[in-house]
């Protein structure tokens, strides 16, 4: 039994997994003390500022990440040092460059940003962007080099000393929503310290950029950071449009947020795979490997969508339960909200996989051009709903219209490039089940 333990546990679907669990449980758990320790509004400003990191984060990200673990993942030793100095200098500038935006912005419209749910991201985040800095480049790093390990040890770190914060917080000391943003930055700088420390962060090679490998790097990243940026947009437009209203404002981004965060249930899974999916389908396309690229897509997005029904079946049933649970009676009114993004939750595997799909074929533009329909029908369907109709639900129900027409478009390019038979999803997720039973009995007997 031993031996069949180490063995699952040195799988890299079981580290990335494993992380994705973890801080995500743990995100969960900080979620549901924010909910219950800060009024609505309070709540709705803390939802605004960390929606605010996340997107502006998936600028920088999506600009290099995406391009570095697809270039790092085959590159020669020399090679990879160019790379990971060439990612340092890029980041650095966006960091600066979005630093002074940011604090000039905030700076030219004072009065109109105090007044505002925005209050709190304008003040903290040219802190933010350098203190993540390190810790950033150093996950791209470790997923190109598939050390899904380290990260799940990192971000462990970094969500568990968070929520070990706030149960402080919760039990010893009332911090209010600023002394809680500065210990996040604290904590982060923590995090950051220990990649530079350890040198999993690659900071030592910045003077081996060259003016070659950051030109790759950005033509790469161009269309892969509006992906990325169009799929942050796609969840954070409702929340960000929500806050702009001043009919429904702070508190309703609350009543909206707890819904949203059950959906990372599905994400959970979603997130994991995709990260050792990736490296693998870039390896088969470079190798033109397409029959083995197939059958990772097919069997992967297959998989996920059968494994996520009986969740959403259940979050469907019981909606009004879990919003009660997560955020107090206050959020009993969300849960037809989260009925209605259950139907959306099915979506997501083969949207994301089929994203992932166009980038490892390096057709990162096809991705982003499908991406942007997306985001620009659910931005025009969320003004609709927040400023004519004044409606949560039906905010909602745009959600699930963008992301039945983003999955149509993204299934049209990837056939026109590697020819979609739709029975290969059924066939090749009924083979690969049976194969993983298969392999985990033989493990079992070998262990006897």
């Amino acid at each position: 039994m031993k031996a069949l333990i180490d063995k699952i546990f040195k799988e890299k679907n079981v580290h990335s997994l494993s992380q994705q669990i973890i801080t995500s449980a743990l995100g969960f758990i900080s979620f549901i003390i924010l909910a219950r320790y800060l009024d609505k509004a309070n709540f709705g400003s803390w939802l605004l500022y960390i929606t605010g990191c996340g997107l502006v984060d998936m600028i920088r990200i999506g600009l290099t990440q995406t391009a570095v673990v697809r270039f790092l993942s085959g590159a020669p030793p020399g090679e990879q040092k160019k790379i990971i100095g060439s990612n340092w200098l890029i980041n650095l500038v966006i960091a600066v460059v979005f630093a002074l935006l940011i604090f000039i912005s905030s700076r030219l419209f004072d009065h109109a940003i105090r007044d505002s749910g925005y209050y709190y991201f304008f003040k903290f985040y040219p802190i933010y962007v350098f203190l993540k800095l390190p810790l950033i480049i150093a996950l791209s790093i470790l997923q190109a080099r598939q050390r899904f390990d380290l990260i799940l040890f990192i971000r462990s770190f970094e969500s568990g000393l968070f929520v070990l914060f706030l149960l402080s917080c919760f039990v010893f000391v009332r911090f209010n929503i600023e002394g809680i943003i500065i210990g996040q930055l604290i904590i982060v700088s923590l995090s950051s310290m220990i990649c530079v420390f350890l040198g999993w962060d690659g900071i030592k090679f910045l003077n081996k950029a060259s003016k070659k490998t950051t030109k790759t790097i950005l033509q790469f990243g161009k269309f892969s950071m509006g992906t990325m940026v169009g799929t942050n947009l796609l969840r954070s437009a409702d929340t960000f449009i929500i806050g702009l209203s001043a009919v429904l404002g702070p508190e309703a981004v609350a009543l909206f947020g707890i819904p949203l965060k059950m959906i990372e249930v599905i994400e959970v899974p979603l997130r994991s795979f995709s990260a050792t999916l990736f490296p693998n389908l870039s390896k088969d396309s470079i190798e033109n490997n397409i029959q083995h690229f197939k059958k990772l897509y097919y069997s992967y997005s297959g998989t996920l969508t059968l494994l996520i029904v009986p969740v959403l079946t259940i979050g469907f049933f019981f909606a009004d339960d879990f919003m009660v649970l997560i955020g107090g009676k206050d959020y009993a009114g969300a849960g037809m909200l989260f009925k209605i993004f259950t139907f959306y939750g099915l979506m997501l595997p083969l949207d994301r996989f089929t994203g992932i799909a166009l980038d490892s074929l390096n057709k990162p533009k096809k991705n982003f051009y499908k991406i942007m329909w997306m985001v620009m029908a659910n931005i025009i369907g969320d003004v609709v709903a927040v400023f004519i109709f004044e409606s949560l639900v039906m905010v909602a129900i745009t959600t699930i219209v963008f992301s039945l027409f983003g999955l149509i478009l993204g299934f049209y390019y990837l056939d026109r490039e590697i020819g979609i038979e739709k029975r290969s999803y059924l066939l090749e997720t009924s083979q690969f089940i049976h194969n993983s039973f298969t392999k985990l009995k033989g493990l079992i007997k070998i262990d006897k």
